[in-house]
């Protein structure tokens, strides 16, 4: 009787020891996949996220050389208008040099 006992608990013991083996490694191969689809996932994020901060800094590049040029035209529209402040009243006494040389000459 003790032999049957000692048989069984062995099958026991190898069935039990067998079945948690394979669940191991069922699970372990579920996480493996799980954990490649996750990675692909991320991947795949991680590529869309790039693309969009790219068309973000070529935007900004755009943008920074509008507001450049922008700048320059501004910058040159000052020019002209502090050239104009100065020359009108040179213009001015020139203008009064003429009158008064035509004034003596006619």
């Amino acid at each position: 009787m003790l032999s049957v006992q000692g048989e069984y608990a062995k099958n026991v013991r190898d069935s039990t020891g067998k079945a948690v083996t394979d669940i191991y490694y069922q699970f372990r191969a579920e996480q493996q996949k799980a954990f490649a689809d996750i990675r692909k996932y991320l991947a795949n994020d991680t590529e869309l996220m790039i693309k969009k901060v790219n068309k973000a800094a070529k935007n900004a590049e755009k943008a920074a050389a509008g507001a450049a040029s922008t700048a320059y035209n501004i910058e040159q529209a000052e020019k002209w208008k502090v050239r104009l402040f100065y020359l009108s009243p040179a213009f001015v006494v020139l203008d009064i040099i003429i009158r008064l040389y035509l004034s003596f000459w006619s």
